[in-house]
């Protein structure tokens, strides 16, 4: 059993920090071409707006996975919309049906906030037919092009 709740807080952010960084490596040379390098400035400026949502799934006190959303208002549509930052189950808690019920409480989770509209991206070829499953539907395709050899300066 999971226990799930939204843990909107910089210390649960530090402590899902070893499954960000597991997660940021194993999509690997298909998705990163940036040193993994947490921005933490930027997180606790979006906790305390209010703009960041962290359900964390538990089992025993331990981190099982996460799901995190940055919550902004769409300007053309003046709804609020949810988009998917990272969703991640580590790899010992995965085979059952953990993301399919993290995904249904984040659901609740937003439609409290009163969002309307979320979204959600998956990197092609990687599990990117989930979503379809749980009433997701595919909308635009995301291109990527890097524009720098991997130095910030």
């Amino acid at each position: 059993m999971f226990d799930m709740k939204e843990e909107n807080s910089m210390d649960t952010l530090k402590e899902c920090f070893n499954l960000c960084q597991d997660h940021f490596y194993e999509l690997g040379e298909t998705h990163n071409f940036q040193p993994f390098n947490v921005d933490w400035l930027t997180l606790e400026t979006l906790l305390g707006a209010n703009l960041l949502s962290l359900l964390v799934a538990r089992r025993d006190g331990v981190i099982a996975g996460y799901f995190m959303n940055v919550l902004n208002v769409d300007f053309m549509t003046s709804t609020l919309v949810a988009k998917e930052l990272a969703i991640y189950v580590d790899k010992p808690f995965r085979g059952g049906r953990l993301f399919y019920k993290m995904v249904k409480e984040v659901e609740k989770v937003l439609k409290s906030k009163g969002v309307v509209t979320q979204y959600i991206t998956f990197v092609e070829g990687h599990n990117d037919k989930m979503p379809l499953k749980l009433g997701f539907t595919p909308l635009e395709i995301t291109y990527k092009k890097e524009l720098s050899n991997g130095n910030c300066n």
